[in-house]
């Protein structure tokens, strides 16, 4: 009903709450530069992080930057549990956009009742995006991947060229366990960030080059 007032949208207190608790990992926590983006220009991320690294002089910053998509909301984003972790279901133009942007894209689920973040690869070679037979596609987000946890400020420098690796266990759920990939090593070096190896849209014809016994998926 129209009153000829003004009222906060219900999702929006919501929303900004994710993006305040972004903000302050990345800019207190971490230490890095966290800037958002208007809304005007919002078409699949909302914010880009720009890492920070202690050096001989001071705080260097580097240049090396990270996209973020971020959801809040329980009922909304974590209605779907699935194996020590909770499945999203992007919209095609999401992924479309973010297979293309210039730098490594996190997507950030946000817990508005314990005030926790969670976060995932969502272009480069990302495992834990598929698709699902039903149409559509599907991502993984694993509880282990809290955003404030002692190994993600590394794991986050590795994805932007920083050298070495990590690992995380893919769930035992369609699609992902018809591809019979228990676990993914994600590696990479400073010559070859991951965001510039074959993108997800090529994942399959790489896993089968790779594992020549694997089934293609045939997803729920």
């Amino acid at each position: 009903m129209h009153d000829g007032k003004v009222y906060r949208p219900p999702g929006h207190r919501v929303s900004r709450q994710g993006v305040t608790y972004c903000q302050r990992v990345f800019d207190d926590t971490f230490g890095w530069l966290f800037r958002e983006l208007p809304e005007a220009t919002d078409y699949g991320v909302d914010a880009q992080v720009e890492i920070v690294i202690d050096d001989t002089v001071g705080n260097l910053v580097t240049g090396k930057l990270l996209g973020l998509q971020i959801k809040s909301g329980r009922k909304t984003y974590f209605r779907e549990p699935c194996d020590r972790g909770w499945l999203l279901r992007p919209k095609e133009k999401h992924v479309r956009y973010w297979s293309s942007y210039a730098m490594p894209v996190l997507l950030v689920i946000y817990d508005e009742i314990d005030q926790r973040g969670f976060w995932q690869l969502v272009n480069g070679i990302c495992p834990a995006l598929a698709n699902a037979a039903t149409g559509g596609w599907k991502v993984w987000v694993p509880e282990t991947h809290d955003l404030e946890a002692p190994g993600s400020m590394l794991a986050l420098r590795q994805i932007v060229g920083g050298g070495g690796h990590y690992t995380y266990e893919l769930p035992d759920t369609s699609p992902w366990n018809t591809r019979r990939v228990s676990g993914v090593t994600v590696s990479f070096g400073p010559t070859e960030p991951l965001w510039r190896q074959p993108s997800f849209w090529e994942w399959q014809d790489y896993v089968e080059l790779a594992r020549p016994e694997v089934e293609p998926p045939n997803a729920e």
